[in-house]
């Protein structure tokens, strides 16, 4: 709880808001993904430097998606260059807004956690799925397809691991409903070698869906196949990484 007559002047609010909504709507291409893991590196390094009080963002693909960070600053300065350091707004895949802020109430049992995302018992098991959360979600055609993005890191015994820090991963998978093609999505990246970390999307999708995409002709086309095995053969992927970020000795 906080005293409204007696604002602090080092806590700040800024928020991020995508410059290309169709990093949403259809995923991020190679580029973009390399630009969020970098951000989401950087992120973290904050809440280690215990500079990041919280932060967040909104579950909704429109134009009114947006992220919200809290942080510790000494200045307004201070506070915009860290906003400003933070790769993705560099690279221009968010646009940035800062604000002088006051938290004003917490509940004392209050938890915070990466939602939605599946729950891991130790060894990888899932033990939750997020379609179970939710009221039963099914297709209305065999010619739809779920589109399920998971954001994931390799394995230690997997040989990506001494290059790759992370990935989003795109998977279509031909089921009928959403909780099977999350469990699909989920077996199919762990047989690959790698941990998924948390559910990122969901929707359900059709051939027509990529017709006009923005994505370039490469990412395009890996897409494009991804689907057609996910109609002929049951599951197609493409896998988005970024580089690992060594940690400063």
């Amino acid at each position: 709880m906080s005293n409204p007559m007696t604002a602090p002047t080092n806590v700040f609010l800024y928020t991020l808001r995508p410059t290309r909504l169709a990093a949403l709507t259809d995923g991020p291409t190679a580029e973009e993904a390399a630009v969020v893991g970098r951000h989401w590196a950087y992120t973290q390094a904050l809440l280690a430097d215990g500079v990041l009080i919280f932060a967040g963002r909104t579950l909704v693909t429109t134009e009114d998606s947006v992220a919200s960070v809290v942080i510790r600053a000494a200045s307004e300065q201070a506070a915009r260059e860290i906003m400003e350091g933070d790769p993705a707004v560099q690279a221009g895949f968010f646009r940035a807004q800062l604000f002088p802020y006051q938290a004003m109430l917490m509940g004392s049992n209050g938890r915070f956690q990466y939602f939605p995302q599946p729950n891991l018992w130790p060894g990888g098991r899932v033990s939750q799925f997020y379609a179970d959360t939710i009221e039963p979600v099914e297709r209305s055609t065999d010619d739809e397809l779920f589109l399920i993005r998971l954001v994931a890191e390799p394995k230690r015994e997997n040989p990506e691991a001494n290059e790759c820090g992370g990935a989003y991963v795109n998977v279509w998978v031909n089921t009928a409903t959403l909780r099977e093609a999350e469990e699909s999505a989920i077996a199919a990246i762990q047989e690959d070698g790698w941990q998924p970390l948390r559910l990122d999307h969901w929707e359900i999708v059709c051939r027509d869906c990529y017709a006009e995409s923005e994505d370039s002709d490469e990412d395009m086309q890996g897409t494009l196949d991804a689907v057609e095995d996910a109609f002929e053969s049951g599951l197609g992927l493409v896998f988005y990484t970024w580089p690992l970020v060594e940690e400063d000795e």
